[in-house]
């Protein structure tokens, strides 16, 4: 600030008002002079701020400027997954941050962020607000795809259960022993066969199956350690 004109009176107080309300006035907050600092801010709030100057007749404002101050990034991780990057980060009003990348712990997937963003890594751009966010995981799936199918009773078929995320997308790297029952079982059936595999690039194809009795409504599960079961739909085994 700087004072262009005093009116013929002698400046009595020249400053900065400031207030996180519009057109500020000297009944807020005050600087010692026009070059002292502004202090005890807090972070995510804009400021509004004018030079004053008071004489004999009054005080005069000049233009409101305003400013936000930093934001605050936190980035935590759930159960089940670590995270990787800067995890508190100060950024600048309309600035970026940096990436952060969540990574999950074996037999789980990274789902997505506690404020729903499904990026990873995340890298937060022209940052308008503090953020406070945790990287969710879960448990792989087991799914039966494709679904089994009408059979008769004793004849053999074969089903293929897959190691997948959220999307369906089979995980690979997936080694798990996976095994496999009747769920529902109407007419007391037993299930023949290798029900017990290891998946190969997140696969396991049981193909020596077979139910001997009978039934409308047959249902299969699938059971890993950790994983999350599947259960198949349902389907009839005909009289053969």
């Amino acid at each position: 600030g700087a004072v262009t004109n005093n009116g013929g009176s002698t400046i009595t107080a020249q400053s900065l008002c400031w207030s996180t309300s519009s057109t500020p006035t000297i009944a807020n907050s005050v600087t010692t002079s026009f070059t002292d600092i502004m202090t005890v801010l807090s972070p995510n709030t804009t400021y509004y701020v004018r030079a004053y100057a008071t004489n004999s007749v009054g005080t005069a404002y000049g233009n409101q400027v305003s400013f936000t101050t930093n934001h605050f990034l936190n980035y935590s991780p759930g159960a089940n997954g670590v995270l990787s990057g800067v995890l508190s980060q100060n950024v600048a009003h309309l600035g970026n941050g940096s990436a952060v990348e969540a990574f999950a712990n074996e037999n789980y997937h990274f789902v997505n962020w506690s404020d729903g963003s499904t990026s990873n890594p995340r890298t937060d751009l022209n940052v308008s607000n503090s953020i406070n966010v945790t990287a969710n995981f879960a448990p792989h799936h087991l799914v039966f795809d494709p679904q089994p199918s009408t059979v008769e009773a004793g004849e053999l078929f074969s089903l293929t259960v897959k190691v997948t995320d959220n999307n369906n997308n089979v995980i690979t790297t997936a080694n798990n022993e996976v095994s496999i029952s009747i769920g529902n079982n109407p007419s007391m059936g037993i299930l023949n066969g290798v029900l017990t595999l290891n998946a190969i690039n997140g696969i396991a194809i049981f193909s020596d199956l077979s139910i001997e009795q009978s039934g409308v409504g047959y249902t299969l599960n699938a059971e890993a350690d950790i994983l999350q079961d599947g259960v198949s739909q349902s389907f009839d085994v005909n009289p053969s």
